[in-house]
């Protein structure tokens, strides 16, 4: 017969049970749902967590600094936190600020401003440069992303220059940006006047410019001939005489002959560059002209150019002269030096001939000319280089003063005369190794009222001046 279950019993059971369902209940973890909000609108994450405590996330935001994790009361959540209950947190932001540092164009700081990420900047300077037009900076300013270090940028700024003749009309009108230089017009032509130059220097333009030709009037007569123009007359009475380089836009390329002949008021001349040809008795007699430089281009002077310039006294010949015709300077009795060129390849007579105060000639052409040098009786250092050749008959007739000469291994030919009364000449030097052939070539050389001793000698040893 079963045994009989008492109620109180079956209470003792059920309380025992019920026990044990909440304690395992209550031994189960629990989770949480934590949500992450980067903006009202924007989840960043959700995630779910227990009773530890989890490292929250650092979200990033172009152009912001992350400020922390903030739940809707506006607390501040640390980094690493332990969530009892389901949460949102929300995510505050710090606009990121940039510098935008302003130089000029010598990179001199203008300004530094402080810009919040995108954002624009608009300054409220330019760079000012002078002669240019500031077109902008560098940088795009709209948007601002980073820290700018932002320079001018410019265009030159052009200017007009009008070139006017003397009569105003207009001869070239030109744009010229800062700081370069305008373009010359050709030289320009006036009848009855030389072009001088222009008024303004046309060099490194700052400004519009008008400019205007100032010319020199003179009287000069020209004729065109040999694809140039010569110089036929001159009916001036100026002392000091400037020939332009251009007659009408062509070169001046010659004076013709007797041009100048006896003019008593010259006194100096500047010969054009373009020079080429002196013809003869061009400046014969101008007995006031003190000094005569040769340019460059000049190739031949005619026959007694400059003959019986009386005061001249300085002549400087072109490097580029092939031929001097005969007695062009002779009479010049001023002329105490004289330095005659390698190109010479053809001399006329006597062209120094009667230089009475002619000192010392330096002879580096070809060939020393008949009676070159005749009666120049002051005539004591002649340095003839090993470029010359020939030393014609009468070259140093009646040098008196002339006490030694040094002669180069490069003559091969010596004419009569050549020292014939220069009764103070001792010593005819040459090298050692050219002793014997100049013996034999002074053998042959007829001399008279001079006794002279052919001796070795170096170049350097040569010029015993005597009184």
């Amino acid at each position: 017969m079963m045994e009989k279950v008492k109620y109180p019993d079956i209470m003792k059971w059920l309380v025992v049970i019920l026990f044990s369902i909440l304690f395992l209940s209550g031994c189960k973890s629990r989770e949480y749902t934590v949500t992450f909000m980067t903006s009202q609108e924007d989840v960043y994450n959700q995630i779910k967590v227990g009773t530890n405590s989890v490292k929250l996330p650092v979200p990033a935001k172009k152009g912001y600094d992350f400020s922390g994790w903030y739940d809707s009361e506006g607390n501040k959540y640390p980094e690493e936190y332990t969530f009892t209950v389901d949460t949102t947190l929300f995510a505050r932001w710090a606009v990121k600020v940039f510098s935008v540092t302003l130089l000029d164009y010598n990179d001199n700081i203008i300004t530094v401003a402080t810009v919040e990420y995108g954002d624009s900047y608009e300054p409220s300077v330019i760079s000012f440069r002078k002669g240019y037009e500031f077109i902008g900076w560098d940088h795009d300013l709209n948007i601002i992303t980073e820290d700018l270090v932002v320079r001018p940028e410019y265009r030159k700024q052009n200017y007009r220059v009008v070139f006017l003749d003397y009569d105003g009309t207009i001869v070239s009108d030109q744009i010229v940006p800062y700081g370069e230089a305008a373009q010359s017009p050709p030289p320009l032509h006036r009848d009855g006047y030389v072009f001088i130059e222009w008024d303004q220097e046309l060099y490194n333009v700052e400004a519009d410019m008008t400019i205007q030709p100032i010319y020199e009037k003179v009287d000069f007569e020209f004729s065109f001939r040999d694809g140039g123009y010569y110089i036929t007359n001159y009916y001036g009475d100026n002392k000091h005489v400037i020939i332009p380089d251009y007659y009408r836009n062509l070169p001046v390329i010659g004076i013709a002959k007797s041009t100048f002949e006896k003019n008593y008021n010259l006194e100096s001349i500047i010969l054009p560059t373009s020079l080429i040809t002196i013809e003869e008795r061009a400046f014969y007699n101008c007995k006031l002209l003190t000094s005569i430089g040769i340019p460059d281009k000049v190739e031949a002077i005619g026959n007694y150019a400059f003959a019986d310039c009386w005061s001249l006294q300085e002549v400087i010949l072109s490097s580029s002269l092939l031929r001097i015709g005969e007695r062009v300077f002779s009479g010049c009795d001023m002329i105490e030096e004289i330095v005659l060129p390698e190109s010479i390849i053809a001399m006329g007579d006597g062209v120094f001939e009667n230089c009475s105060r002619m000192k010392r000639v330096e002879i580096y052409s070809q060939i020393i000319g008949i009676q070159a040098f005749l009666s120049c009786s002051s005539l004591g250092e002649v340095i003839i280089y090993d470029s010359v050749q020939v030393i014609s008959s009468h070259a140093f007739y009646s040098c008196s003063r002339l006490n030694n000469i040094y002669l180069p291994v490069s003559i091969i030919a010596i004419g009569d005369h050549a020292f014939s009364w220069c009764r103070n000449l001792q010593y005819v030097c040459t090298d050692a190794e050219n002793l014997e052939n100049l013996q034999t070539i002074l053998t042959n050389v007829s001399h008279i009222y001079t006794e002279f001793e052919i001796i070795a000698s170096k170049k350097s040893e040569n010029f015993i001046d005597i009184d």
